[in-house]
């Protein structure tokens, strides 16, 4: 379900689906991985650093799983431009 749901762009209820799924003791090993990173996946999509960060670093060497954590360390450490009112 939670993958009929990520193609029709309806993320959150993906997310719910896979977060149940996810909660069965049976979601484990190669399954859970895979799992899992869908899950970061649609984290990164609904725009959830720290949720998709702590997925991902749940199984950090899992395919590009190592470039993602870079890239949402960048994503979501506050920005340091500081703005100047006009006078």
């Amino acid at each position: 379900m939670a993958m009929c749901y990520k193609e029709e762009g309806h993320v959150l209820q993906a997310i719910r689906e896979l977060e149940s799924v996810l909660s069965d003791s049976r979601a484990q090993g190669a399954k859970g991985q895979s799992l899992r990173y869908e899950l970061g996946l649609l984290y990164e999509a609904a725009e959830e650093w720290a949720k998709a960060a702590a997925t991902f670093q749940s199984i950090p060497s899992f395919h590009d799983v190592p470039t993602r954590l870079a890239a949402i360390k960048v994503r979501s450490q506050p920005s340091t431009t500081s703005f100047r009112l006009a006078s």
